[in-house]
C-alpha cells in the first residue's frame, strides 16, 4: 500500500485441517495488536482474506486482519454471484466496522495502555 515495513506473518500451513490454512497464527510476534483493545485486537482464526476454508455455507463468518487498519473484521454473507459462471458467495464487512462513533466500535476508542 505505501512500501511501509510489514511484520512478520506466522500462518498455519492446513496441515492439521485444510479449513485452517493461512489463519494467523502471529503477525510480528503476538497473536494480538497491542493498540486495540476486544475481540478487534485478536487475531486467532483471522487470515489476510485471500483465501478461506473451502465449502463455505452462508451463516459462515470469516475473520480477516487488515494490517494496515491494525485490526480485524468480520465479513458475512451478502449474497450469491457467479465468477465465469461458476457459482460463488460474496461477504461483506459491515459498513459500521469502519464508523469509529459506532457503538459496536467502542473498543477502538479505547487505546491499549500496555503499550
Amino acid at each position: 500500500y505505501n512500501h511501509t515495513y510489514d511484520p512478520e506473518y506466522r500462518v498455519k500451513t492446513g496441515l492439521d485441517s485444510m479449513d485452517d490454512y493461512t489463519k494467523i497464527v502471529t503477525y510480528g510476534g503476538s497473536t494480538k495488536q497491542d493498540w486495540f483493545m476486544g475481540d478487534i485486537a485478536d487475531l486467532r482464526d483471522c487470515n489476510d482474506g485471500g483465501f478461506n476454508k473451502q465449502f463455505l455455507q452462508k451463516e459462515d463468518k470469516l475473520h480477516v486482519f487488515r494490517s494496515y487498519l491494525g485490526r480485524s473484521f468480520e465479513m458475512v454473507f451478502h449474497s450469491e454471484t457467479t465468477c465465469d459462471s461458476i457459482p460463488a458467495y460474496m461477504y461483506h464487512i459491515d459498513r459500521d466496522d469502519y464508523n469509529t462513533n459506532a457503538e459496536t466500535n467502542s473498543e477502538l476508542n479505547m487505546i491499549s495502555c500496555s503499550l
